[in-house]
């Protein structure tokens, strides 16, 4: 092709939001090339192939990267009685897998990522905010727990946390 000829393409889905997803990604200064902004255009990328893109990904097939839909919580119980409050970031999560986690978060203004296992969870911002909403209410005391298990929007934020997924309370 010639330098400056009038050859278009047309791009179909998954190639137009990869493309938009690298050009956005390639703007970006350095400093905010976090490892959430890079795995959240890896997830662009998952999806596009997913999606027919013909892209080779083979050095990233052993991380599942996926986001987050709903933002739940899962509530253990404490041996005084009292609960400990978890996010809940997607089926097949469970407190085993979230709880060694939380101090692993990474976190900045427009979201976060989580890693279990070989997944990597990516958080956008809203969900980011029901992560904190959860984190900043985890301890529920005994004197609250019946309260809590009757109307657990009165102690977090229903329009943030999804309270509809249900939530289990574990007992230890």
């Amino acid at each position: 092709m010639e330098v400056g000829s009038a050859n278009r393409f047309l791009l179909d889905q998954s190639q137009l939001q990869a493309f938009q997803a690298v050009e956005r990604h390639s703007q970006l200064p350095e400093a905010l090339k976090t490892s959430s902004e890079n795995l959240l255009l890896l997830a662009t990328l998952q999806l596009s192939k997913r999606s027919g893109m013909n892209i080779d990904l083979s050095h990233f097939e052993r991380i599942n990267v996926e986001t987050a839909e709903d933002v739940g919580v899962i509530a253990k119980q404490l041996p005084d009685g009292s609960l400990e409050l978890f996010p809940s970031v997607g089926d097949g999560y469970g407190l085993d897998e979230i709880e060694g986690r939380l101090g692993q978060l990474d976190l900045d203004e427009r979201g976060g990522v989580i890693r279990i296992k070989n997944n990597v969870v990516i958080l956008d911002e809203q969900k980011m905010s029901a992560v904190r909403e959860v984190m900043n209410n985890r301890r529920i005391p005994a004197e609250g727990v019946a309260d809590f298990i009757k109307s657990p929007s009165a102690f977090l934020d229903a329009s943030l946390v999804n309270l509809d997924l249900g939530f289990s309370v574990l007992r230890f």
